[in-house]
């Protein structure tokens, strides 16, 4: 594993269905022949959609072409080599569908088959499959920020905290758990097995994937209808899992994060300071105990670098390792949307669920991801080092850090 440093700023959805594309649909690439093309597959679209737009016409130009696909899913087309088919989607500026979102029709290249450049997952490889000797040499896994998953309730629920036990005998058990209100399978809402959300969140509680109680959504939007849908008698037997991504903030006035009592913990932590903040600060400082880095897997060299010329260029671009075109703000980017990036954690974890260990970035941000998610921060603005007080001696990110 060769984390290429900085920031990556994907979004990790649970497994996304791509609707059929209509019957002129161009196919991928077409548009602008002369961009070099970049197919990722995986759970990164709305996050992804921000650097393609400004490569989209950059002065040196590439389309990124996404397909997407759950985190097993995205994995199996790296590790595997399983070929992109179907739809895809990209994204042109200039265009008046909603998002500047562009359906295409993938290539079928000479064999009938065209691999994934990128894939994007939840959740570490050997989550998906066994893999005793670790990742293949040839493959490289580069990670990116932090994404925390929830259990969540409908927001008029009375329930506002869950253990692990208590969900371990929910999913685990589902009608049968003895953990009131969860009893109704019908109303227990879970996502599809090879969803990145689910495989963290199976690790945090000790339930396999395969043993999942509960009623099947899928995916995360199909999810979110139903949670948001119950009829008002069920409103309190309720319960879904989601990652931090999907809750937006028009959702937040519908759906509930309950906060999370991990094993051997003495109470229970929601993501945020509290149940209304936006600061991470459990997730950052490892109170909040289900998150997981997000993660960006790729063909590389005999050096660790990816293969592809242009993927390098996107995954550098998203890993901090050059400014990406357009001034792009990965730091608030990934506070709206509820990501948490590397510079602003002092945790970290090398497994699935695996212990935490103490983690001091190179270049700290923790400042400047307050000020983007709350709106404010209490630290000492500055252009350089210099103008630092000695508690505080970094100027990093606008803003003098500590240690």
């Amino acid at each position: 594993m060769r984390p290429l440093g900085g920031m990556l700023l994907f979004a990790t959805a649970a497994a996304v269905v791509m609707g059929s594309a209509p019957a002129n649909a161009a196919l991928c690439g077409s548009e602008k022949p002369g961009n070099p093309i970049v197919y990722v597959t995986g759970a990164a679209k709305t996050y992804l959609a921000a650097l393609a737009r400004a490569l989209y016409s950059d002065a040196e130009p590439i389309t990124i072409v996404w397909k997407g696909a759950s985190s097993c899913v995205a994995w199996d087309a790296v590790l595997n080599g399983t070929p992109l088919t179907g739809t895809a989607e990209y994204w042109d500026p200039s265009s008046q569908e909603a998002d500047n979102q562009v359906e295409c029709e993938l290539p079928v290249l000479d064999g009938g088959v065209l691999n994934a450049d990128i894939a994007i997952s939840d959740v570490f490889a050997s989550t998906c499959q066994p893999l005793p000797n670790g990742l293949p040499s040839d493959i490289g896994d580069f990670l990116g920020p932090v994404q925390p998953m929830t259990f969540v309730a409908p927001y008029a629920s009375s329930e506002r905290a869950i253990s692990a036990t208590a969900a371990y005998f929910v999913y685990g058990f589902g009608a049968d758990s003895g953990v009131p209100p969860w009893t109704d399978a019908e109303y227990i809402y879970r996502l599809d097995t090879t969803s990145g959300t689910l495989r963290i969140l199976a690790a945090g509680i000790g339930v396999p994937p395969e043993k999942w109680k509960g009623n099947n959504a899928n995916y995360s939007g199909q999810e979110i209808t139903k949670l948001t849908t119950v009829p008002v008698e069920a409103v309190n037997k309720t319960i879904g899992i989601l990652a931090g991504t999907n809750l937006t903030d028009s959702l937040k006035l519908q759906l509930k994060v309950l906060a999370f009592k991990h094993f051997g913990q003495s109470c229970a932590y929601y993501p945020d300071s509290t149940d209304t903040s936006k600061d991470k600060r459990n997730v950052r400082d490892g109170h909040y105990a289900l998150w997981g880095p997000v993660h960006v897997a790729s063909k590389i060299d005999s050096k660790g670098y990816p293969v592809s010329e242009h993927a390098r260029r996107v995954i550098n671009y998203l890993t901090g390792v050059t400014p990406p075109p357009g001034h792009l703000d990965l730091v608030q980017v990934a506070a709206t949307s509820n990501l948490v990036p590397s510079c602003a954690m002092r945790v970290k974890r090398d497994r699935e669920m695996g212990p935490m260990a103490s983690f001091i970035p190179s270049t700290p941000c923790h400042c400047a991801f307050e000020k983007a998610a709350t709106g404010s921060s209490s630290c000492q603005p500055c252009t350089t080092s210099a103008e630092c007080p000695a508690a505080s001696p970094t100027c990093s990110f606008g803003y003098c850090e500590s240690p």
